[in-house]
């Protein structure tokens, strides 16, 4: 079964929140940093292809999906028109309500599954937005039950249900193959596997193949399966193997069906007993109740003109049948207008919430399985309908309703029931329930709906059933003379089979009737001709504030939000759904046009990307070596990959989408795409570079066969933007509308001109420059005049243009600092009077292998050895290194806390120097080289810069007391840095203080002293790591401690 994919976020607003600092980069995301390695990038490439391949294989079955699609909204439109024509007839139907909350619940999850990525976002949008009104699985649990309790209650056969023949009658309706295996699910669950059995048959039975049952994904293999497991639980052993077999004929690869085949056959051969026997009980007095049993019973009672009981009724009379004597009971006919019950309704839909009881454990009031309807309470003076029907309660019962409950109306949904009870509260008399009011003395319900099948008020001990007729109203007493309740009123309303049953009750206190009811002397057999008067109240009687508690309990529900839903409780509930559905079926239909255009789009998608994605792995080194390649990567494994997979999901094929899933984690996250963005900016500023070239593969004055894509400058002007670097944020937004075009895959990526404009238009308004700014915001509005912000921002510029005064911004390009000459090559021909030579004296080894040396330093000492590592050596080096890369740290202010930075940005990892044979020589080597001893030194350590990687200005001696941690084997008296590659463009040390720059050479290593000779830091060995323009910049550096050089360099001249 598919899972339902979780879409990602906004994208454009995030990335704002993102590039002004409003989100923390987490450690891990820090640590995972892509861009910052070559190395971490290659990879990107492999995984770029492998999506390829996913889309063009989603892209062949994806005409197959328009035409299951076709069928799809035809079968969903032909039912739901249906419905429409008459809503209420039709979710009176329970079979209807049924597949209406079943399709809601399960299909509809599916068919959003089938369409996610949408074609177009607003149709999907519509089925999100209404995710959290559809059943959930609670809803799907009761509506099953429903149907199980109408099919025990009413001695309906099974296959008689199917078919739409409830109690004998044949409907127009019938449920699905799905809807019977749902049914035999929520069986299983309840372990009534010979019912189970039932339904799974008719399931397998009724099953056709077909596009609908594709897209929600429901085959033949699930009834069968399930249907096994019920036969199997029967100790029907060889009738499960048979079913089991047909489930794996289904899915011949499914582990778990072979698994249970086996278990089965053997228990086949094992098992030599009968088969589990099932008898059906026979009814309860209930249930004969509720199938009209005691409809015809003989009675010596007879209808009347009620007069007496109050003054009024002289007047009006009621019409009552008096329907028992102990306890009293009467029908009042005719008792309220269809106008009241309109009233009613109208009042009570917007307020109904699930039916409470009382909990006498708890001492308040739950929702319970035994009572399945929705109500809402009124106040007695809540309009005039409900204070005339106040009023006629007195006249009909001659009781005073002072202290009573509220009117309570109710509505009974899917097989909507409550099970047997007592109105009356079985509490001790000091029970806060009934301590300040009494007891429940009398009930009145109203009944304000004809119902045409179920739903009667049924009376087990008297063996008496009232059915509901619309405007009647029946009354009982619930306690006896002695104010104790009455056992023979145990009641209760039989489930709705068709129809919608609607009901108004009020339950009337005993205490107010101390002037209306005597509290002794029984009836007698006598029919009265009126109520009798009380005269006095029992003397022990205790009270409570029902109404307060009342309160109460409404306000406990409203926090039960899951049960609060539940549609299955309300036909009035359902009513909705199936305008939801009409919406959602529209949305689909829609989804299905432009569905078509989708495959053509996806092709025109595989050609750009197959294009791109082979020329970076024919060369891959090559490819990323430049930063434009690299940034472009990175920005649209980031950005577009996401949106293909929108674009693609939910998939025909779920291997497809999952494919890309899977490779998710390992895409570039918000931070890579920041950093990538401040890389190429990194690189403008530091080597002076114009935009405009940039874009069309000039680095350096040197052409290179990349272009940077619309969507790249789009993206490096809105990170400006978001940086507040305005003037640079408007170069490379007006690059991005020169080089926008019309395609497929922008459309893909929902990048129209219109937001570029937009970014455009924001940038010159930031400058001042209000009336071009006006210029480029009509632009974005043409392209989108239906855009309510765009034309908000357009007056707001209208307004800014006729009161600003202010002379725009000029912007003027700073000149470069020392460290910028220094890594633009100004110090390359730096005139030095120092010489090359080779180092013989350093130690005993290098008189019979001197090293070849150039002084470039003496204030600070700093040489340059050539030819120091071979290619052997260096790539040994770096596969060592490769699978521990981490992000590079620096030490923080207090030298405590080794930190992320975005002043340097390289991944590094350390090296033990006894690890191999290679890192032993290269440590013997560093001291032939240095003369100094390495004990007590960091280890080495081996960096690769990545997309403009760089290290800021900095000093690598802490220059601290020895007390701290981090100099307790001294300060770092000499550095060691080893290349380990050539770079093609950038990445030279540079020493602005002095001036030097070392550009890269592979093999070469430069050695300099931090540390003057009182072991105070050198302040003229500030340097940098300029940023990679083009290339991969692999080094080993080892930090030399100065404790160890106690007998190696003296300190002081």
């Amino acid at each position: 079964m598919r899972h339902r994919r979780q879409l990602y976020f906004h994208i454009s607003l995030l990335i704002v929140l993102l590039w002004n600092g409003s989100i923390v980069h987490s450690q891990d995301e820090q640590e995972k940093s892509i861009s910052t390695s070559i190395a971490g990038m290659e990879e990107l490439l492999m995984s770029e292809k492998i999506l390829i391949n996913t889309v063009e294989r989603f892209a062949d079955e994806l005409q197959a999906k328009v035409n299951a699609l076709k069928n799809l909204v035809t079968v969903l439109r032909n039912e739901n028109d249906k419905a429409l024509q008459s809503p209420e007839k039709y979710l009176h139907n329970p079979l209807n309500g049924f597949s209406l909350i079943r399709r809601m619940h399960y299909d509809w999850n599916n068919i959003e599954l089938y369409m996610t990525k949408p074609v177009g976002e607003s149709y999907i949008e519509v089925i999100r937005k209404y995710r959290h009104e559809m059943p959930s699985t609670n809803d799907l649990f009761e509506a099953s039950e429903a149907i199980h309790r109408l099919q025990t209650t009413y001695d309906m056969r099974i296959d008689d249900v199917v078919r739409g023949v409830l109690n004998g009658k044949q409907y127009d309706v019938k449920l699905s193959a799905v809807d019977c295996y749902f049914m035999g699910l929520h069986l299983s669950a309840k372990k009534n596997y010979y019912l189970s059995g039932f339904w799974l048959y008719n399931a397998i039975e009724t099953y056709q193949n077909s596009d609908y049952n594709t897209i929600i994904d429901y085959g033949l293999d699930k009834p069968n399966a399930l249907y096994a497991e019920a036969l199997e639980k029967q100790l029907r052993y060889n009738d499960a193997l048979i079913v089991i077999k047909k489930a794996l004929s289904f899915r011949p690869d499914d582990a778990d069906l072979t698994n249970r085949k086996n278990q089965i056959e053997l228990q086949a051969k094992t098992y030599n007993g009968p088969p589990i026997s099932y008898s059906k009980p026979g009814p309860s007095a209930y249930e004969e109740g509720c199938r009209g049993k005691y409809a015809n019973k003989p009675s010596k009672l007879h209808c009347v003109y009620n007069t007496t009981t109050s003054a009024f009724l002289r007047l009006a009379p009621l019409k009552m049948e008096i329907l028992n004597l102990e306890p009293y009971m009467v029908l009042f006919h005719d008792i309220i207008s269809d106008q009241e019950i309109s009233d009613l309704q109208n009042l009570a839909k917007p307020n109904l919430k699930r039916a409470t009881v009382f909990n006498k454990s708890q001492g308040k009031s739950t929702i319970v399985e035994k009572r399945t309807s929705k109500f809402s309470w009124f106040q007695d003076n809540t309009s005039n309908t409900t204070i005339r029907l106040n009023q006629r309660i007195r006249d009909m019962t001659g009781f005073d309703i002072l202290g009573s409950e509220m009117l309570q109306v109710m509505n009974y949904g899917l097989g909507g029931h409550y099970d047997t009870h007592f109105d009356y509260f079985d509490v001790p008399d000091t029970s806060d329930v009934v301590q300040l009011n009494g007891n429940r003395i009398a009930t009145v319900l109203f009944y304000m709906t004809d119902v045409e099948q179920g739903g009667a008020t049924v009376f087990p001990n008297l063996k008496t059933a009232v059915f509901p007729r619309k405007g009647t109203a029946v009354m009982w007493y619930n306690l006896d003379n002695k104010l104790e309740g009455d056992p023979l009123t145990l009641h209760a309303a039989c489930p709705v089979i068709v129809g919608s049953k609607w009901v108004c009750n009020k339950w009337i206190r005993s205490k107010a009737q101390i002037f209306r009811k005597p509290c002794y002397n029984l009836f007698t057999t006598a029919i009265p001709t009126s109520l009798p008067v009380v005269s006095k109240m029992h003397s022990n009687a205790c009270w409570i504030t029902t109404f307060l508690l009342m309160l109460a309990t409404l306000n406990s529900i409203d926090c039960m939000t899951d049960w609060e839903k539940s549609f299955s409780t309300s036909i009035a509930g359902m009513e909705n759904l199936l305008l939801m559905e009409s919406t959602l079926i529209a949305s689909v239909q829609q989804f299905t046009e432009e569905l078509e255009q989708k495959v053509r789009r996806l092709k025109s998608l595989l050609d750009e990307l197959q294009t791109e994605n082979q020329k970076g792995l024919d060369n891959t080194e090559e490819y990323l070596h430049n930063p434009l390649n690299g940034y472009a990567l990175i920005r649209r494994m980031y950005y577009d990959w996401p949106n293909i997979e929108l674009f693609m999901s939910e998939p025909i094929n779920n291997a497809h989408v999952e494919v890309i899933q899977q490779l998710r984690p390992q895409m570039p996250s918000y931070a890579d795409l920041s950093e990538a963005c401040e890389a190429i900016y990194r690189l403008q500023i530091t080597y002076g570079l114009d935009p405009a070239d940039m874009v069309e593969g000039i680095l350096n004055n040197k052409q290179y066969n990349v272009q940077m894509k619309p969507l790249d400058r789009y993206f490096m002007g809105y990170y400006l933007f978001g940086q507040e670097k305005y003037f640079h944020s408007a170069y490379w937004t007006y690059q991005a509308i020169m080089s926008h075009e019309d395609s497929d895959y922008n459309a893909i990526m929902d990048f129209g001109l219109e937001k570029v404009y937009a970014l455009y238009g924001e940038t010159l308004v930031k400058q001042n420059r209000v009336k071009d700014a006006l210029v480029a915001i009509q632009h974005a509005f043409t392209l989108k005049p239906h855009d309510a912000r765009l034309m908000q921002r357009r007056n707001a510029i209208e307004l800014l243009v006729n009161t600003t005064t202010d002379e725009a911004s000029e912007f003027l390009v700073p000149e470069a600092d020392p460290y910028q000459l220094g890594c633009r090559g100004f110090y390359s021909n730096y005139i030095s009077n120092l010489h090359c030579l080779y180092n013989r004296t350093a130690a005993p080894f290098l008189h019979l292998a001197p090293l070849k040396m150039e002084i470039l330093q003496l204030d600070p000492y700093m040489v340059l050895y050539h030819d120091m590592i071979s290619d052997n050596e260096i790539e040994e080096l770096k596969n060592m290194a490769r699978p521990d890369l981490k992000r590079a740290t620096v030490y923080s202010d207090d030298n405590k806390q080794p930190i992320v930075v975005r002043t340097r940005t390289a991944k590094s990892t350390g090296i033990d120097e006894q690890i191999s044979a290679t890192t032993r020589r290269l440590n013997q080597r560093i001291m032939d080289m240095t003369g100094m001893d390495t004990e007590g030194s960091e280890a080495l350590q081996i960096m690769n810069y990545g997309l403009g990687g760089h290290y800021d200005t900095h000093y690598d001696f802490f220059n601290v007391s020895s007390g701290l941690k981090v100099v307790k084997e001294g300060d770092r008296i000499a550095t060691v840095l080893i290349y380990l590659s050539e770079v093609e463009q950038g990445g030279a040390t540079v020493f602005p203080n002095i001036p030097t720059a070392v550009f890269p050479q592979k093999g070469s290593a430069l050695v300099w002293y931090n540390l003057k000779n009182d072991l105070e830091g050198n302040w003229l060995t500030l340097h940098a790591a300029c940023p990679v323009l083009v290339g991969s910049k692999w080094v080993a550096n080892k930090w030399l401690r100065s404790k160890a050089q106690m007998f190696r360099r003296p300190c002081y001249k």
